[in-house]
């Protein structure tokens, strides 16, 4: 009986060690960078989020432009931009990335595209790369992940 209730203070101030060394680390890092997210709040969508650094540099920025429905129509960074396309009934059918050089003024398109295809019933068959195929039962059940 002795041995455990030793053995549970040890292990109590080893968890509040654990726990006071954690709480330094967050606050170093809220120290070091400050996030900012921008929305619409008409629709509760995401806009803009920008990371700086405690000297209120930039170190990450992401602009969010969207349809209607709330799909992601474009996701820009400072140095490239990714475009998604949809169907009429809204099912992804591609992802396409632009370099972006020269703060915008020239444009080239990389080679990391992503396509996806359906079924009639809206399983997904193949994507986001070609190699990545997906097959199903009578049941919709999802019977071979070529992607796994």
């Amino acid at each position: 009986m002795l041995m455990t209730l030793q053995s549970n203070k040890i292990y109590g101030y080893l968890l509040m060690q654990k726990l006071a060394a954690c709480m330094l680390v967050l606050r170093y890092i809220q120290y070091l960078q400050k996030v900012q997210a921008k929305g619409n709040l008409t629709s509760n969508r995401l806009t803009n989020i920008q990371t700086q650094n405690n000297r209120l540099q930039t170190i990450s920025s992401f602009a969010y432009t969207h349809d209607k429905v709330g799909n992601r129509l474009s996701k820009e960074e400072p140095d490239k931009r990714q475009d998604y396309y949809y169907d009429r009934i809204y099912r992804l059918l591609q992802s396409l990335p632009t370099k972006i050089k020269n703060k915008g003024k020239d444009k080239e398109n990389e080679q990391k595209e992503e396509n996806y295809s359906y079924d009639p019933t809206g399983n997904r068959l193949f994507g986001p790369k070609p190699i990545e195929f997906y097959s199903y039962n009578r049941g919709n059940q999802l019977t071979n992940d070529k992607k796994h």
